[in-house]
């Protein structure tokens, strides 16, 4: 944290800015955390639906030709790691703002004992 507010401070960052970037933070914040809960959802009711075509029917898929059901399986798949990216954009947004929220807290601090 200490080299994180060191680094602010050296750029000239000011306690306005800071404020700035904190507004920021939480109105990506905001964008995404509608999205990454529906994502929680549709991960979670995948996952179900995975348990349920466990993956050895996969080779009976295949050697049956039944190209419908691994096409499924496919997209469920490519549909699950996009929802992934979803939670964790939430995810580094939510470490942003707490960051930022830390900087502030720690320069309030500071800035307090040197008075």
């Amino acid at each position: 944290m200490r080299t994180l507010r060191r680094t602010i401070e050296a750029s000239g960052a000011s306690r306005e800015s800071l404020g700035r970037s904190i507004a920021i933070a939480e109105a990506s914040l905001n964008r995404v955390k509608g999205d990454a809960m529906a994502a929680q959802a549709r991960m979670h009711a995948q996952a179900e639906a995975e348990v349920l075509a466990a993956s050895d029917n996969v080779g009976r898929w295949k050697g049956g030709g039944e190209t419908e059901k691994l096409r499924s399986r496919a997209e469920g798949a490519e549909a699950y790691a996009a929802w992934s990216l979803i939670v964790a954009t939430r995810a580094i947004c939510d470490v942003e703002l707490a960051t930022l929220k830390a900087i502030s807290a720690r320069t309030d601090l500071e800035d307090g004992s040197t008075e």
